[in-house]
């Protein structure tokens, strides 16, 4: 799978999810702060990526607060792109 269909797919996971525009869907955006996900939101989005893409997210990955506060989140939409890329290779 390259990566425009990895972003494709991930998108239309966020859309879905958040009810927002794809265009807010960029690399830099924040699902939090930038989309509005809650953590309901962000929980279903990283299981829609689990089950979209085939693989496990640990919980250290998705939730732990060090990655958040150094900005390697997975709340960050190019880093999840990054993340399905590297596991699907």
């Amino acid at each position: 799978m390259d990566e425009q269909e990895i972003r494709q797919k991930l998108t239309r996971i966020v859309v879905d999810e958040l009810g927002v525009e794809e265009s807010e869907v960029t690399d830099d955006a924040r699902l939090y702060e930038d989309l509005g996900a809650d953590s309901i939101d962000y929980v279903t989005i990283i299981d829609d990526v689990e089950k979209t893409f085939g693989f496990t997210i640990r919980d250290d990955e998705a939730f732990d607060q060090e990655v958040f506060a150094h900005g390697k989140s997975l709340n960050i939409v190019g880093n999840l792109i990054e993340l399905v890329k590297e596991r699907l290779n």
